[in-house]
């Protein structure tokens, strides 16, 4: 189904009135866009409900099962042709699978102790070390005084914070008419 592309209006807003009616719209989608995702919510954890009662017992049989299965096929490598970890039966494939491969400290290894022993044999190479910037530190040296903002642009840094408008409704039926003052 192809996209459809729309240009909605741009209308600008020339007076007090017009902006208090825009943000009084704003707030109202808002408040029913948040009512909509609620109940969307709440029907989904119903739904969620209703299923897992059936599903959380099948899960449980399936683990079990599958761990009888594979304990059974451990027990029986006769089951695979030499060279082959898999069986096709009729009602499924089973078989074992070679996952990621992935580093495991021995028992009483300490990552410490392998980072010195790594050291000891000048395997350096398996040794990471991270450069970064702690950009944490520069916020808390700014705020503190121990940076300036010339100290950063000597070093090609900022620390900038920015601003977003944003409209956070209200219970329309609780709110008083609120008036602005217009400047020009």
């Amino acid at each position: 189904m192809p996209r459809k592309s729309i240009t909605l209006p741009t209308v600008e807003i020339e007076t007090q009135e017009e902006l208090r009616a825009t943000v009084a719209d704003i707030a109202a989608n808002m408040i029913v866009a948040r009512q909509s995702r609620a109940n969307m919510e709440a029907e989904l954890a119903a739904i969620r409900a209703r299923y897992e009662a059936d599903l959380i017992p099948l899960d449980q049989q399936i683990e079990t099962a599958t761990e009888q299965v594979a304990t059974y096929a451990t027990q029986h490598p006769d089951l695979f042709p030499k060279g082959v970890r898999s069986l096709d039966l009729v009602t499924a494939l089973i078989g074992f699978r070679t996952g990621q491969p992935k580093v495991k400290l021995l028992k009483r290894w300490t990552p410490f102790a392998v980072l010195e022993a790594l050291k000891a044999q000048k395997y350096l190479g398996l040794i990471r070390q991270v450069e970064e910037i702690d950009k944490e530190r520069v916020i808390a040296d700014s705020r503190n005084g121990t940076l300036s903002e010339a100290d950063l642009r000597a070093v090609g840094l900022a620390v900038i914070q920015d601003e977003r408008f944003y409209v956070e409704p209200k219970d329309l039926e609780a709110q008083p008419t609120q008036t602005i003052t217009e400047t020009r």
